[in-house]
Parts: structure tokens; sequence; C-alpha cells
């Protein structure tokens, strides 16, 4: 998941929930890869059945599948959750900023910024996942989180470029090759779609 290769990753977590259908670990990266892949159906069949086991948590939300579903309420109860933004006072502006990803969200996004403080940013690797997909390129994400649809655009920004750089992903991604959304441009260069 980390090199961009879902498809890959999907029949690991797979695997995993095969060996163990209560670990919420597999169910989810299960649910989040479909999603990446754009198997929006699918990851939401697989979401609500590990609901249904038991094998979820309540510390790691999907909010683009979440969004993409309609599901409204599970999206604004998982944004107040004490990982992402408990106390705020606008998530169903941030849903709607979800369910449309091409608009400019400068705005909502200075303002959680704001709300949240560096400190809490700082260790706050989920927060940063919830406001990447909005433009909050400045933010160091967690390299899992890139690939699918919601993050296109970070993907075709500087910042992802830098932060590519700087993580040693591109050490990661020489290795284990390009993942299908980027392109060679030179030998130690490349774009993302």
């Amino acid at each position: 998941m980390h090199v961009g290769q879902p498809d890959k990753s999907l029949e690991a977590f797979q695997r995993c929930v095969q060996v163990d259908p209560l670990a919420a670990a597999c169910s989810e990266n299960e649910s989040r890869a479909l999603s990446i892949l754009g198997r929006y159906d699918e990851a939401w069949r697989r979401h609500l059945s590990a609901l249904d086991r038991g094998a979820k948590i309540d510390q790691l939300a999907d909010f683009q599948l979440l969004a993409h579903m309609g599901q409204k309420a599970a999206f604004m109860f998982a944004s107040n959750q004490s990982r992402y933004l408990p106390r705020w006072h606008r998530h169903e502006a941030l849903y709607e900023a979800y369910r449309n990803p091409a608009a400019d969200h400068g705005e909502l996004v200075r303002e959680i910024l704001a709300f949240a403080g560096k400190e809490r940013l700082a260790k706050g690797e989920y927060l940063v996942g919830l406001l990447l997909p909005l433009g909050a390129y400045d933010l160091s994400p967690d390299l899992w989180v890139l690939w699918g649809e919601d993050n296109r655009r970070y993907r075709q920004s500087p910042q992802f470029k830098r932060y590519i750089r700087e993580s040693g992903g591109v050490r990661l991604l020489a290795q284990d090759g390009l993942p299908e959304q980027c392109q060679p441009v030179e030998p130690d260069d490349f774009r993302c779609d």
C-alpha cells in the first residue's frame, strides 16, 4: 500500500481476513484498499461485513468511502471521534467538502488547522489523512493514504513531490517500481496523476 500498489496489498489483506476475520487491521485495510481502487460498492459491503462481525475499531475511518456512499451521519459521527475533530462545530461542511472534492476548500482547511493547532497536528496522522484530500498539502501524510482518488490533486502538487523525496519515498518507488498513477519524467524524476 505504501508504494502505490493497492491491488497487491488487497490480496494480502484478503488473506489476512481469511486467517483472522476479527483482526481490525485486516478488515479495515481490505475495505480501504478496495476504496482506493475505486471499487466502492465492494468496499462498502466488506466494511459492513466487518462491522457486523465486530472487526472494526473506532479509531480509523474511510471518509472517502463514507462520503461516496452518501453516509452523512456515519461520516459526521466518525469526524467527531477523538482522533479527528471532537468539539469542532462544522462537521456537515466537512462532509459536503468530501462530497465535492474538486472545489476549493482552502477556507475550511484553514479553519480546521487553526482549531486543531500545531501540537495536535504534529501527533495526529489520522487528522492529517482527513485534511489532505481537502488541500492541506503542507502537512506530512502517511504514505499509504496517498494513492486513492481522494488524493489525486495532492499527487500533482509540488508538496507531494517534495514529501516523496524527503521521506525516502523515491527510494521505495525506485525499488518497487512506480505506481500506475505515476510516470517517469527523467532518470530521477516522476510525475503522478
